[in-house]
């Protein structure tokens, strides 16, 4: 387990003054990985033996506002293995106020084949806490009902990639609200479900289609370029 405490950065903010989910993201991944450092399991460590952790799933609530200035405290912990899954689980506070929590789950790739692994080659000693997972993501999310409409397409550019040389996790929910045409106050999200299908590269063009209820956007992401989906979103206003 570990945590951290930071002010929000101007730049981490949208126009409102309230955090990016992107950023909340960036803080979230950051601190995994130093976690990860703890036990000897470093990126460098890791990629020496072929193998890097992608995300699968990730659902984010968030409860109260984290404006520009604001300090926080970000908490993560490995939680369990399930499968070839482990789920890290994180908790964001805020003047002593639970603010944000996340679930997340992660699996084991083979850099260069591009496969899962199964957690048993995982040999560093991560603890896992068994604890109640905070945040329930459904295993499908735009299976709903509703009109379907296509809002274009958004190609992978050099500025989105990370170390793994694929579209990093933390940009799926920009593009998510980039794409939301008629113009939602996409400022005040409080809750963002994404499941990570497979991976997009450099060049790779995503098509973009969305289904709106009341207060909720469900968005399916395919990679027309390699012809497989590639990722479905609920972003809750």
């Amino acid at each position: 387990m570990l945590e951290k405490t930071y002010r929000i950065s101007s730049y981490d903010v949208n126009p409102s003054g309230l955090i990016k989910i992107s950023a909340l993201q960036k803080y979230m991944q950051q601190l995994a990985r130093e976690d990860c450092n703890g036990c000897g399991a470093t990126y460098e460590d890791m990629r020496g033996k072929n193998m890097v952790f992608v995300i699968t799933k990730l659902g984010l609530e968030i409860y109260e506002d984290i404006r520009s200035e604001d300090v926080i405290t970000v908490r993560t912990y490995n939680n369990r293995v399930e499968g070839v899954h482990f789920n890290r689980e994180y908790q964001v506070f805020k003047d002593g106020k639970l603010a944000a929590a996340a679930s997340t789950f992660w699996v084991l790739l083979n850099y260069e084949q591009r496969t899962v692994l199964r957690p048993r080659v995982f040999d560093y000693p991560l603890v896992s806490y068994n604890k109640e997972t905070a945040i329930d993501i459904p295993r499908r999310l735009f299976d709903k009902d509703g009109v379907e409409y296509n809002t274009g397409a958004r190609k992978v550019m050099f500025s989105d990639l990370d170390e793994n040389n694929h579209l990093n996790n933390c940009v799926y929910s920009d593009i998510a609200l980039d794409m939301l045409t008629d113009e939602p106050d996409r400022s005040f999200v409080k809750k963002v479900n994404i499941i990570f299908i497979s991976e997009a590269v450099l060049g790779e063009e995503l098509n973009i289609s969305i289904i709106k209820s009341e207060n909720s956007y469900y968005l399916n992401a395919y990679n027309q370029t390699a012809d497989k989906p590639c990722f479905e979103a609920e972003l809750v206003f």
